[in-house]
């Protein structure tokens, strides 16, 4: 994650934490789904750690929330949102910079 240059690094970590802390609370990683509140529960699949997790959760025989097929077209579909929305801005960075 790019952050702006800071004299104080505590600064720069507290921004990436304030991104990353919530999607690993939300996604099932360290409290089960079952145990989430609701609003945690709607929440999870918007996480791409959730069905991460539970693929793991799958490998290793316990039940998982999604299904491995579910998961793996999901984990593909936050990747290639991801590789489009980059190359998005990396083409639209290379033009400002013309």
């Amino acid at each position: 994650m790019a952050a702006p240059a800071s004299q104080a690094p505590a600064q720069v970590m507290m921004l990436s934490n304030i991104v990353r802390l919530p999607l690993m609370f939300v996604s099932g990683v360290f409290v089960p789904h079952a145990a989430m509140p609701d609003w945690g529960q709607w929440l999870a699949p918007l996480s791409p750690l959730s069905y991460a997790a539970d693929l793991i959760r799958l490998g290793f025989g316990e039940p998982g929330n999604f299904g491995a097929g579910f998961d793996v077209v999901a984990l593909a579909a936050f990747t290639l949102a991801f590789l489009l929305l980059a190359s998005l801005f990396h083409s639209r960075a290379r033009q400002n910079a013309r």
